[in-house]
């Protein structure tokens, strides 16, 4: 059956149409020249010409697929040898301008493996240098816990603030170049959460002296399955997302935890009071190089939340946003903005904790119950 398509399609069809008609013409002939010979010559007359269209029939579809055979292989593995052979498969009129395009494209070919190699020798480079710059950090830490007694209170906090703030753009520059790597490596363990916040709000001690803004951890004992490595990456760019955009004056920020029985999850709330932002950019705010109309990203690289949606996708973790703008932001507690960017496997918090939501900007993690 597949055969008669190829027969009837309109690559052979003209053919056999000419065929038949040179048959009819030449069985009129005989039929002109000896009438009582017609019953005989005609099988003949059709058997020859069966016989001669199945040959030609067979003949180019075997250089068809030794052409697309030719042509598979040189896409899969585009070489000057596999170049020659699709040359070969080909008539001698189609090989100047199919030899042009297929050098144009081993042209291209080359250069997307010259990409691709600088793109891998750039990221290992931005790896050895993440790791290199973090023993000068590491030195940096020692001079500040073993001469504190030694500065001002005023001075080493300002120090230790600088110095948090460099170890936070290490690690972004760091979580981006894994980001594009072949494989990604993560391992997978069991995490007390509240241990883990505790752990990563140490970083932010000096800060939260420095601003006076008000952090309140409220956690349940609960364990989540997660790379450890990672998910301080994202606690931590969340948190200094939050301290970088709470005001000073009254400032707080909220880290709140709850189980949502109905959906099997974990979920984990950071909430500032700060200006939020405007509603038309929340459903942007994940996405690379966003910064939107707040009037303190203006100097954002946009980099921090797309960083923390890519990441949390890979670990499973849900990314929801909560946020009121300054024109619509109430006053006080107990505000829920309806204005949603849902990522992942995230699922909105129960009706029952929006009492614990500052009005300001949030990100509420969604995590697998463990």
């Amino acid at each position: 059956m597949r055969t008669l398509k190829k027969v009837l399609s309109i690559t052979y069809l003209p053919w056999l149409l000419l065929l038949v008609i040179t048959n009819l013409f030449f069985t009129f002939l005989v039929w002109l020249a000896n009438p009582d010979a017609l019953h005989i010559l005609t099988p003949v007359i059709l058997l020859f010409s069966l016989i001669l269209f199945s040959f030609l029939f067979f003949f180019v579809q075997h250089r068809l697929r030794a052409q697309r055979r030719a042509i598979t292989d040189f896409l899969n593995n585009p070489a000057p040898e596999s170049l020659q052979q699709v040359l070969s498969s080909l008539d001698a009129s189609l090989r100047t301008p199919m030899h042009a395009l297929l050098e144009h494209v081993l042209e291209q070919e080359k250069n997307l493996e010259d990409e691709r190699t600088r793109l891998v020798t750039y990221r290992e480079f931005i790896e050895e240098w993440t790791h290199d710059i973090k023993t000068p950090l590491s030195l940096a830490t020692l001079v500040l816990d073993n001469h504190k007694d030694e500065m001002s209170p005023y001075v080493r906090r300002r120090m230790v603030f600088v110095h948090q703030e460099i170890q936070t753009d290490v690690d972004m520059i760091l979580y981006y170049a894994r980001l594009h790597a072949t494989h990604v490596e993560y391992r997978f363990e069991t995490i007390l959460l509240p241990e883990l916040l505790e752990e990563v709000l140490q970083n932010y001690q000096e800060q939260m002296e420095e601003t006076g803004i008000l952090v309140e951890v409220d956690c349940p004992a609960a364990s989540v399955t997660s790379d450890r490595k990672v998910l301080t990456f994202l606690l931590s760019q969340v948190l200094n997302n939050a301290f970088q955009y709470t005001p000073r004056e009254n400032g707080q920020i909220r880290v709140h935890g709850w189980r949502n029985d109905e959906h099997s999850r974990l979920l984990l709330a950071v909430q500032d009071n700060g200006c939020g932002v405007p509603e038309e950019d929340v459903p942007f705010l994940f996405d690379k190089g966003f910064t939107g109309n707040h009037p303190g990203r203006q100097n954002a690289t946009g980099m921090g939340l797309y960083l923390v949606a890519k990441y949390a996708e890979a670990l499973a973790i849900g990314v929801q946003v909560e946020t009121h703008s300054c024109a619509d932001a109430p006053t006080g507690h107990g505000a829920h903005s309806g204005a949603d960017a849902l990522l992942g496997q995230g699922t909105h918090s129960d009706a029952g904790q929006n009492d614990v939501f500052l009005p300001g900007f949030g990100i509420e993690f969604s995590f697998p119950d463990a």
